[in-house]
């Protein structure tokens, strides 16, 4: 039986100004802020986590004045969730990420999968990889859509 613990997580968030998001996008300028909080507890084999959002989209965008300050939309101001999960089975592996930003526009990132080549099935007599290792490399260019 594995140990109880309990976990919180939490974190505040604020996007640039200079009109820098996910893709794609129909306003040059937006701020986010907001407050982020997660709980678990995990007793034994199972697990208890609840996420909360709270968030303020806001349209910054200078060259639409009337919408300047409004809500964006499709963004909720708060969200919440709530996860049950089962270990089922008995098998843990161990996984190491890591990513380096090098350049505007450059990044890489390193993945160690299984990191002590643990030998398990997830479904009886299918063996799952060994030890892998990953190395990605991400160009991504700042795209103005506003010009189309």
């Amino acid at each position: 039986m594995l140990p109880s613990f309990v976990w919180l997580y939490w974190a505040l968030h604020q996007t640039p100004k200079d009109g820098t998001s996910i893709l794609p996008q129909n306003i040059d300028r937006a701020r986010i802020r907001g407050l982020e909080a997660r709980i678990g507890y995990a007793p034994g084999n199972w697990r208890v986590q609840s996420n909360l959002s709270l968030i303020d989209p806001r349209n910054d965008s200078s060259r639409h004045v009337t919408n300047n300050g409004n809500l964006l939309a499709r963004r909720p101001q708060c969200s919440m969730r709530i996860d049950l999960d089962h270990r089922i089975g008995g098998y843990t592996t161990t996984d190491l990420r890591a990513s380096y930003h090098f350049a505007r526009h450059w990044s890489c990132a390193l993945r160690l999968a299984n990191a002590f080549n643990r030998h398990y099935e997830t479904i009886r007599y299918y063996n799952q990889p060994g030890r892998r290792y990953f190395l990605t490399l991400h160009y991504r260019p700042k795209v103005n859509l506003h010009g189309w």
